[in-house]
């Protein structure tokens, strides 16, 4: 194969990576991304084609005539190989939006065999250094989920952290803890203690092995429900999962960023940081998420950062989750998850 028919071929490939890149650009700055790339130094591109298949072996003389720069004519084979690349991804990927949050946006994804997953690509944004930063903060939440191999820890299926923008794909759930109404589900008191187990189940994993996951919260509790009419649910979203022991670990936050959610908050993160977050701050979600599945008619969420109360049957675990004061709450998912079980015993 000539220089030029395999430059080509390259830049096919490289535009169907491009396509889960465009989906989270905006249309007005599509036509500045492909120029961007275009123009980018010949070992960017070689390095982005190099680990897929069929270009192992590649030399970056196989298809550039200088390593240091790319000719007007090499830069029109890219654009027209990329742009064929781009429609074939469309063509071969169907996709549809999901949701997303401060980092990162969740698509629907039908891959060529067929299945369907879930798709969360980085979302970049601010300067050259930012990016870096959040890029590395999105490989150390691929990290840490992909070590885990627990039912109620989502797993990850598939990544591309060498991408730009990086992305990984997860098991495609009907739906999280926050729309199962909407989505028609049962949301009877049953299930809602079935929900609220198995995030303890894989909130308890985390803690076993030093992390907390400083997020918890219903849009990141999944529902997966199986050909048997059985359903389980599964923790997500470990994008401000950290060691429980901060010392072992910095802070690569940038300045300004808003992490967490208020309602699901503990005192003492929004008072100091992220930075103090253990186990008794995911204790203080967990109560939060208590009151969000067994709320009387009558209550809602509270005030943030502060003790929340409920005059339901879970109104005493409520409380003592969301101590003002950390050492007053549950010391250990154990304690909570058996005062839980009495409560619902005595049922």
């Amino acid at each position: 194969m000539g220089k030029d028919s395999l430059l080509f071929k390259a830049a096919k490939l490289y535009g169907e990576i491009l396509y889960s890149e465009i989906l989270v650009t905006d249309k007005n700055k599509v036509n500045e991304l492909l120029q961007r790339k275009i123009n980018r130094n010949p070992s960017y591109f070689f390095a982005v084609v190099k680990s897929r298949f069929g270009f192992i072996d590649l030399k970056l003389d196989d298809l550039f005539d200088n390593g240091f720069f790319i000719s007007d004519y090499e830069k029109e084979i890219l654009n027209d190989g990329i742009i064929i690349g781009i429609k074939n991804g469309r063509q071969n990927i169907n996709s549809s939006y999901i949701g997303e949050g401060g980092f990162g946006i969740v698509t629907k994804v039908q891959l060529k065999d067929g299945r369907f997953v879930a798709k969360k690509t980085l979302k970049l944004k601010g300067d050259k250094y930012e990016q870096v930063s959040l890029k590395r903060r999105f490989k150390r939440e691929v990290q840490y989920q992909q070590g885990y191999d627990h039912p109620n820890i989502v797993p990850i299926i598939d990544l591309d952290l060498d991408g730009d923008p990086p992305s990984f794909t997860m098991p495609l759930a009907t739906c999280n803890l926050e729309k199962e109404v909407s989505f028609g589900k049962d949301c009877s008191y049953e299930t809602k203690i079935k929900a609220f187990l198995n995030t303890l189940d894989g909130i308890d994993m985390l803690h076993q092995n030093g992390h907390v996951h400083r997020d918890i919260k219903p849009q990141n509790i999944l529902r997966f429900d199986c050909p048997d009419d059985s359903f389980c649910y599964a923790i997500s979203d470990f994008g401000l999962i950290s060691p429980s022991d901060r010392s072992t670990t910095t802070n690569i936050t940038s300045v300004g960023d808003v992490m967490g959610t208020p309602s699901y908050m503990a005192r003492e993160c929004y008072l100091e940081g992220f930075k103090c977050a253990n186990i008794q701050s995911d204790i203080y979600s967990l109560g939060v998420l208590i009151l969000f599945l067994f709320r009387e008619r009558d209550e809602n969420l509270g005030v943030p950062y502060s003790e929340r109360l409920s005059s339901g049957r879970f109104g005493v675990i409520i409380s003592k989750c969301t101590k003002n004061n950390p050492e007053d709450r549950y010391k250990s998912i154990f304690q909570l998850r058996a005062a839980f079980v009495d409560v619902v015993g005595e049922v």
